[in-house]
């Protein structure tokens, strides 16, 4: 009979290896740097979201403006010297028009001229103005802020008998728009600013 070892069947594997990880030094400094990193990142970002204010916008907007100057004389029967002010804070372009009426002494329009009075107008008498199809005046440079169109839209003088029950209305009706950019004006009034102005 046999008389040697038995091993039995299950010890018959070959013997298991210490598969246990082991930590060299690079690696454990590398992830020591990296998890030093992820706290400043994280604690500099939690700071900043608690202790940081809001911020007000102060972004001002243009402001486009105009007001008409003008210049009465002999009693108030002559009107001259009538110009647009820009009262914005950009340059602008300025187009206006008038208005013609007789008023009686309660302000209501007279259908027809009164007996006895009348007016002499003259439009753009310096010929700086230009007349669009739509009836408005339009001076081709732009305005700078504070500055006035420099020559009179009309000059206008009327004629009064003694003791006048009616007055003659003449109203400037003017607007403004900023110079830049030049669509702006396109899309706004419809005509296209000339080239070099």
């Amino acid at each position: 009979m046999y008389q040697g070892k038995h091993i039995p069947r299950d010890s018959r594997r070959a013997p298991r290896k210490n598969r246990r990880f082991r930590w060299n030094r690079q690696f454990v400094l590398l992830v020591s740097i990296l998890a030093l990193l992820v706290g400043i990142v994280g604690s500099s970002l939690a700071y900043l979201i608690t202790q940081t204010g809001s911020v007000e916008n102060t972004f001002q907007p243009s402001k486009v403006t105009c007001e008409i100057q003008e210049d009465f004389s002999q009693g108030g029967s002559e009107k001259k010297n009538v110009q647009v002010k820009n009262t914005g804070d950009t340059d602008a372009y300025i187009r206006a028009t008038y208005v013609v009426n007789w008023l009686d002494s309660a302000g209501n329009i007279v259908a027809s001229v009164p007996e006895g009075y009348s007016y002499t107008l003259s439009e753009n008498p310096d010929n700086t103005w230009t007349k669009g199809e739509d009836g408005y005046f339009y001076y081709l440079t732009p305005v700078a802020p504070g500055d006035s169109t420099p020559e009179s839209l009309l000059n206008c003088k009327v004629t009064y008998p003694e003791n006048p029950e009616y007055r003659l209305s003449v109203e400037i009706l003017a607007t403004a728009i900023q110079s830049m950019p030049a669509k702006a004006v396109t899309e706004a009034w419809g005509v296209t600013p000339p080239s070099g102005n």
